[in-house]
């Protein structure tokens, strides 16, 4: 009887067997070795850790473009100047006497704010 069982199994059989078995195990080595590593939790941590860079890297980026744009004053204060010139020029406002009362600044706050 156990002649005849040998004989309708192949030699492939057998191999694939062997194969399939030697495949399983080692898979579940690497997975056990993987674990007991650490490297799950690693590889966790690190993706963490990527995302909070980032996260602080557009927080610093947006920070810096709000300080630069909403601090950054010249253009503002050259748009003034040159306005005052122009009301200087037309005789509307005298420099001297520009910070004397808020009368005779109001040509050009009102010119300023338009």
């Amino acid at each position: 009887m156990f002649r005849k069982f040998r004989k309708n199994k192949s030699i492939f059989s057998y191999l694939l067997l062997g194969m399939c078995m030697l495949i399983l195990a080692e898979t579940a080595i690497l997975s056990e070795s993987l674990r007991v590593g650490g490297i799950y939790e690693k590889l966790n941590q690190n993706a963490k850790d990527i995302v909070d860079q980032k996260v602080i890297n557009r927080s610093a980026s947006l920070q810096n473009e709000m300080v630069n744009n909403w601090s950054d004053l010249s253009k503002l204060a050259d748009n003034i100047n040159k306005i005052a010139e122009e009301l200087d020029r037309e005789g509307s406002i005298e420099f001297e006497t520009l910070d004397e009362s808020s009368d005779s600044a109001e040509p050009l706050i009102l010119k300023a704010v338009d």
